[in-house]
């Protein structure tokens, strides 16, 4: 689980002289990763560039999971994380020679969760409207249809594979044993020879 105490000592540190707030710090490495300069352009990442954004996203979803409110208003109407995420998830990042698809995925798929655990609760109406706001119902709308897509092409492969399994258990089954098929050629190897009968004292 998470520790709730933890999570909001990355926000504040009260008993400390000075108090630093590392979950907006980390949240604004992202606008260096994803610039807001459409024309800077974020297709062609490389994969390590890639990673440090989905790294970041990580982090982020850990400091609101549980949830954490109090980290959840902070990403959402203190920093321009959910920019990020409407970058990430509205933008061409997919370009061969510089990133592979898997890369983008998990990118993708991290800024989702992030989003996903940003409404976790559902008790804060603003961080609710601020998303809705900065994602537009239009990139909320394709993101489900994405969704969806995945989740069908997922059971798609699912049924495959349950078919797979299916036949592979019935030809196993359909095959005869290893004893069976040496009784069946004649080559269970010669009859044990009868004990020799006592000799007569």
């Amino acid at each position: 689980g998470h520790r709730r105490p933890m999570q909001e000592l990355l926000r504040e540190q009260p008993l400390n002289r000075r108090s630093v707030n590392l979950v907006a710090a980390v949240a604004e490495l992202l606008d260096h990763w994803v610039p807001a300069d459409e024309e800077a352009g974020l297709r062609g990442l490389r994969d390590d560039e890639l990673e440090h954004v989905y790294e970041t996203l990580e982090f982020l979803v850990e400091t609101v999971q549980g949830p954490c409110a109090a980290n959840q208003y902070c990403i959402a109407i203190e920093t321009s994380a959910l920019d990020v995420c409407r970058r990430v998830l509205s933008r061409k990042l997919a370009k061969r020679g510089s990133n592979t698809r898997l890369s983008v995925a998990r990118v993708r798929g991290a800024a989702a969760k992030l989003l996903s655990a940003l409404v976790e609760g559902g008790d804060e109406p603003l961080v609710n409207a601020r998303i809705v706001d900065k994602l537009g119902w239009e990139c909320i709308s394709t993101l489900l249809i994405n969704l969806h897509d995945r989740l069908e092409q997922l059971l798609a492969l699912r049924r495959r594979l349950e078919r797979a399994r299916t036949c592979a258990g019935r030809a196993a089954r359909a095959l005869p044993t290893r004893a069976g098929l040496l009784d069946g050629c004649g080559g269970g190897g010669a009859a044990a020879a009868p004990a020799p009968a006592a000799a007569d004292d």
